[in-house]
C-alpha cells in the first residue's frame, strides 16, 4: 500500500503529504454535504428550495440535495398550560383562572 511513495529506497514525502491533504479535504466535503437526513417519529419534514416548499417527508431516512433545506415539525398532540391568568368579568370583578389547551398540527397540512 505504501510502496507507491517509495522510489529507489527513498520516500516521496511531498506526494504522501499531498495525497493526505486531498483525502482530508474530501472527508471534510463529505461531512459538510452529507446527503442522508432523518425525520424522527411523530414529526414531518418540510423540504424547501430557496424558501419555496418542494415537498413533505414522512418519518425515516431521506436523501437531501445540497441546495435543499429540511425543516422538522412536530405533529404529535401537545399542550400549552396557563396557570393563574388574571382577568375580569363583565362587571369588572377580578378573576383568576388556569387552563390547558391541547393542539396538534395536521400532518397533511404541515407545510
Amino acid at each position: 500500500m505504501f510502496n507507491r511513495y517509495v522510489k529507489d529506497g527513498e520516500i516521496n514525502i511531498p506526494k504522501a503529504v499531498g495525497e493526505g491533504l486531498l483525502m482530508a479535504f474530501v472527508l471534510v466535503l463529505a461531512v459538510a454535504f452529507w446527503p442522508v437526513r432523518t425525520v424522527p417519529t411523530g414529526h414531518r419534514g418540510v423540504v424547501t428550495v430557496g424558501g419555496k416548499i418542494s415537498g413533505i417527508q414522512n418519518e425515516g431516512f431521506m436523501l437531501l440535495l445540497p441546495w435543499e433545506k429540511l425543516s422538522i415539525f412536530n405533529v404529535r398532540a401537545e399542550e400549552a398550560a396557563i396557570k393563574d391568568a388574571d382577568g375580569a368579568t363583565s362587571d369588572q370583578q377580578p378573576v383568576k383562572t388556569s387552563l390547558v389547551v391541547r393542539y396538534s398540527v395536521v400532518p397533511a397540512k404541515v407545510a
